[in-house]
């Protein structure tokens, strides 16, 4: 007699789940520092179409201030789609001599009826990690009026000094188990900027994931510079078919004009993360910034 065991089918589903995590985790740790080419500027050529890279001189040393669409893709059968204009942020960078920055951060996404806001201090370090010394943040949720929304307002502010990492509110002071080298996420934006293009061993660090979040065994690698055409135009254009008894007119879609620009594009891996692909100009200047679903796309930039 052979007996047969049925796992109920929720289980069933969720082993598969978890076997396909697991798959995907052994992949994304056997490439260490290195994605494959399905997750490149093809996923965001929307966001190409008629980008112009600034003509400015910029200093990733100095000061200077970029603003940011915030984007988010659609996942459909086909794969992902162009999704619309979800929110903006911008970040500012101050030089405070010649071993320390001041970064603030403005960030704002819309939601159903509501929109994100957070805004952030950061002094940091000039170093390759941009290493946080203080900082400070508040995040909120407003209405379509700009009203807050109850107990939806929280502010914080760190510190590291000593080896030690502290986070201060309303409440005690916290330390986080954090050693080694650490930064925190929206700091790193200012770290790649300044980073080598070319080939070298990856920075390895803990980040603060929005300031106190703890994501250990993370990386930061130069990946390639490739040369990507930026600004093109969609055009229509249109054709007569001759056909045997008259014509008729056909009308199609045409890419045209644009400009050559070499890119660098470095990426970052970890734990607790979706991959990041980091572009930027011959200038160090972030141009695109890519994370999962979510796109992050240069808007104006000025040297502050």
């Amino acid at each position: 007699m052979r007996f047969a065991f049925y796992l109920p089918r929720a289980r069933c589903r969720r082993n598969v789940r978890l076997a396909a995590y697991s798959r995907l985790r052994e992949k994304i740790m056997m490439l260490d520092t290195k994605l494959g080419d399905d997750f490149s500027l093809d996923f965001i050529s929307a966001r190409l179409m008629g980008f112009q890279v600034p003509e400015e001189p910029f200093d990733p040393n100095g000061d200077w201030r970029l603003e940011y669409g915030v984007y988010t893709m659609s996942t459909t059968q086909r794969g992902p789609t162009p999704g619309g204009l979800v929110g903006r942020m911008s970040l500012t960078r101050k030089a405070v001599g010649e071993e320390e920055a001041e970064l603030t951060l403005d960030y704002r996404k819309n939601g159903p009826g509501a929109v994100q806001h957070v805004a952030a201090k950061i002094c940091c370090k000039t170093d390759a990690l941009s290493t946080p010394v203080t900082w400070q943040y508040s995040a909120q949720v407003v209405d379509a009026q700009g009203k807050v929304y109850e107990n939806s307002k929280i502010s914080k502010r760190g510190r590291a000094e000593d080896g030690r990492v502290e986070i201060t509110d309303s409440r005690t002071p916290r330390r986080l188990a954090v050693s080694g080298p650490f930064t925190i996420n929206w700091a790193l934006w200012d770290a790649v900027m300044r980073m080598p293009a070319r080939e070298s061993e990856p920075l390895r660090f803990t980040m603060l994931d929005h300031f106190d979040q703890i994501k250990r065994r993370q990386t930061l690698a130069f990946r390639k510079s490739p040369v990507v055409t930026l600004g093109q135009r969609r055009v229509k254009e249109q054709t007569w078919k001759e056909l045997e008894k008259g014509r008729i007119r056909q009308t199609q879609w045409a890419t045209v004009g644009g400009r050559d620009a070499t890119l660098h594009a470095f990426e970052q891996l970890g734990e607790g993360i979706v991959p990041w692909v980091y572009w930027t100009d011959e200038q160090g200047r972030l141009l695109f910034a890519v994370a999962g679903l979510e796109v992050y796309a240069l808007k104006t930039a000025s040297n502050s």
